[in-house]
């Protein structure tokens, strides 16, 4: 209250009467994607009669659009679950979770098998022989692209083998032999086919077949029909020739090898007699010559591939054939001539004697004449000159009582 003065002076009284205006409140309500700006936020403003004014702002989480996915995959890394935190239409996190599965395991197959050499087979279009025995193939499924069937594939191939040898017949019209030694690689029992014999063989390893010279094809099958062969030759055996040069005529006590001619190499030698002989079983014994014979030479090749040769031996006893080494061409009668001289009834005849200087040329030559005669000599002349004094080389062939030939050369010293 308040005590005033009007116009009249008087006192005037004024009474005032305040009454509170009501606050004024404002609720608000509102969404967020965010967990911090959720709850209850009160803001005192002033109204338009200066009073305060009151805002409660209410904020709600606006809830989370997630979104789930299912798929498969034949790829095992590409399994699992996977998140991905996009922003929705609201701003908000949109979460897309992608869960991915395996599909069903492939089927798995084995595919073994034994072949023989050569063959093959085609398995999903791939062929598999001896150079290609083991793989792996893939067939995809149709439905989902994925693998539905692994095949491994573990190929064996039988290729059955045997050592084959042959050995010729040691002489012509003799059989020769076929072995064929312990088959393997292949599987049991075994057929042999050749030179038209046909042996099925569990255990008697090696077989050995007789066959003649010629070419054959040796069959070596095994129980799975798997067949191999190999050709072979049987080479003809030699036609044996054996000679020895003769007859040979001696000097007794001479030495001489035996060279026989064989077209051979003999497996056993036999010489008969053999007293005067180095050996008895080698090719060329060294002949001590002591009296005439007749060597017997038998040579094989074993069984009954052999041949056999004799030579004829003269053994004749020592001729003496004597040469003067000087002679005196000077009228004396004594040595005048020169020629060659044997005790009676040795030498038939000087078939060709020969003298030359020492400078190679030839002063005298003579043909068919006696031993023993001075008359038929060398007189020292040449072209009807006599020679000076001087060493001359002879040369005689000289053919005796027996018909053996004998080569007699020396030097001869003309003096006057």
């Amino acid at each position: 209250a308040q005590i005033l003065a009007n116009q009249f002076g008087c006192d005037s009284t004024v009474i005032t009467t305040t009454t509170l205006l009501p606050s004024d409140t404002t609720l608000l309500f509102s969404e967020s994607c965010n967990p911090a700006d959720t709850g209850t936020v009160a803001q005192i403003l002033a109204n338009q009669f200066g009073c305060d004014s009151t805002v409660i702002t209410t904020t709600t989480l606006l809830p989370r659009n997630t979104t789930v996915f299912f798929s498969q995959s034949c790829n095992p890394a590409d399994t699992g679950t996977v998140t991905q935190i996009l922003t929705n239409q609201f701003g908000c996190d949109s979460i897309v979770t992608t869960q991915v599965l395996l599909f069903s395991d492939p089927d798995y197959q084995l595919v073994t098998d034994t072949l023989c050499a050569g063959e093959s087979v085609v398995i999903n279009g791939t062929v598999y022989d001896q150079d290609r025995p083991v793989g792996q193939e893939v067939v995809q499924s149709i439905a989902d692209g994925c693998d539905s069937v692994i095949i491994d594939i573990a190929l064996l191939f039988a290729e059955p083998e045997a050592e084959i040898t042959t050995t010729n017949p040691a002489c012509e019209g003799l059989t020769g032999l076929i072995e064929i030694g312990p088959p393997q690689n292949g599987f049991a029992p075994y057929t042999i086919n050749a030179a038209g014999q046909i042996l099925e063989v569990f255990s008697a390893i090696p077989v050995t077949i007789d066959v003649l010279a010629g070419d054959y094809t040796v069959e070596l099958t095994d129980a799975l029909g798997c067949t191999v062969s190999q050709a072979v030759s049987i080479a003809e055996g030699i036609s044996p020739e054996l000679s020895i040069d003769g007859p040979l005529i001696l000097d007794e006590g001479d030495t001489i090898t035996l060279r026989p001619l064989i077209n051979f190499e003999p497996e056993t030698i036999d010489w008969r007699p053999a007293g005067q002989l180095s050996c008895s079983n080698c090719l060329n014994p060294v002949l001590e010559a002591s009296e005439s014979t007749t060597l017997l030479l038998t040579a094989s090749l074993g069984g009954s591939c052999s041949v056999s040769a004799n030579v004829q031996i003269i053994v004749e006893r020592m001729v003496d054939i004597y040469a003067p080494n000087v002679f005196s061409p000077n009228g004396d009668g004594r040595n005048d001539r020169f020629t060659l001289f044997s005790a009676p009834g040795q030498i038939d005849r000087i078939e060709r004697m020969e003298i030359y200087d020492r400078w190679g040329n030839q002063v005298f030559t003579q043909t068919e004449f006696p031993a023993n005669n001075v008359a038929v000599g060398w007189d020292g002349t040449f072209r009807g000159e006599p020679m000076g004094p001087g060493v001359f080389t002879y040369y005689a062939q000289v053919r005796l009582q027996t018909g053996r030939i004998i080569l007699q050369k020396g030097d001869i010293t003309l003096i006057r």
